[in-house]
C-alpha cells in the first residue's frame, strides 16, 4: 500500500515537473518538453486538458525570435545567454521546429486553426528572414508551408513575397543554403510557390553545384539534376556538358 502511494507520488511529481517544463524561460528546453508531449497524451501519463492550459507557452514558440516583443525580456537574456555567438539566429531556429509541428498540435487540438491562422505572419517572417539562410532552406518548415497552403492557412495572397525569397535561396552565394532550397525545389513546384520556368531559367544555378568541392553540395546537386531531367526541366546536354567540363 505504503509503495503504491509512494509510486504515486513520484509519477505526480514528475508529471508537474513535466509540466513546468512546457513554461520553461529556456526556449530550447522548452521546445524539447513540447516536442514529446503529443507521446505523452498518447501514452496516457499526460492529458490533453492539463497540456491545453499551457497552450500559450506553445504559441510563444511559434513566435521565438519576433520583432513584436511578444517574448518576455527574461526570456530573450536566457536565449541570448545560451545561444552565444548566435544569439540572433538561435530564437528563429527554435521557431522553425515549433512551426514544424505546428499542424500537428493542431490535428491532435492542442492548437485549433484559429491559433495557426493569428500566428501565421511570425511563420512568413520565419520563411523571409535572411538570419539563417542554409537551416531554413533545408529545414521542414517548406514543408509546412505546402501543408498550411493545402489547409487553406496560407492563402495565395501570402505566398508572393515567399516565391521571391524561394528564388533568392536557389540563387544563394552560401553553398548549403542553395544546397537546400534545390533539395525542395520540386515540391515547390507541386505547390504552386514556384513555376517550372523559374526553374528552368535557374538552372546554372543548379549545374554550377555539380562540381562543387563539398560532396555533400555535389551528391545533392546531382540527385536534383536528376529528379529535375526526369520532370523534363533540365536536359540530358545539361548533365553531359558538365561531365565534359
Amino acid at each position: 500500500m505504503y509503495s503504491d502511494v509512494s509510486a504515486n507520488e513520484d509519477v505526480s511529481g514528475e508529471k508537474a515537473y513535466f509540466l513546468e517544463l512546457l513554461a520553461s524561460a529556456d526556449l530550447a528546453e522548452r521546445w524539447q518538453a513540447w516536442d514529446e508531449v503529443l507521446g505523452l497524451i498518447y501514452a496516457g501519463i499526460l492529458t490533453k486538458e492539463e497540456v491545453k492550459a499551457q497552450k500559450r507557452y506553445l504559441l510563444e514558440l511559434l513566435q521565438a525570435g519576433a520583432p513584436s516583443g511578444k517574448t518576455k525580456e527574461s526570456e530573450k537574456k536566457e536565449d541570448e545567454k545560451r545561444a552565444g555567438k548566435k544569439k540572433a539566429t538561435y530564437p528563429y531556429v527554435i521557431r522553425s521546429y515549433a512551426w514544424g509541428k505546428a499542424l500537428l498540435f493542431a490535428r491532435a487540438a492542442i492548437l485549433n486553426r484559429e491559433d495557426l491562422i493569428g500566428e501565421k505572419s511570425h511563420f512568413l517572417q520565419l520563411l523571409l528572414s535572411d538570419q539563417l539562410d542554409a537551416v531554413l532552406a533545408a529545414s521542414n518548415v517548406w514543408d509546412e508551408l505546402r501543408d498550411l497552403e493545402r489547409e487553406g492557412i496560407i492563402t495565395p495572397e501570402d505566398l508572393a513575397p515567399v516565391r521571391s525569397r524561394f528564388l533568392e535561396l536557389m540563387e544563394s552565394r552560401d553553398p548549403q543554403a542553395r544546397r537546400g532550397a534545390w533539395e525542395k525545389v520540386l515540391e515547390l513546384v507541386d505547390t504552386g510557390v514556384i513555376s517550372q520556368e523559374d526553374v528552368v531559367k535557374r538552372k546554372s544555378y543548379l549545374i554550377e553545384m555539380l562540381s562543387a568541392g563539398d560532396f555533400y553540395v555535389k551528391r545533392s546537386a546531382w540527385r536534383a539534376m536528376s529528379e529535375l531531367q526526369d520532370e523534363g526541366m533540365v536536359a540530358r546536354e545539361d548533365v553531359f556538358v558538365n561531365k565534359q567540363g
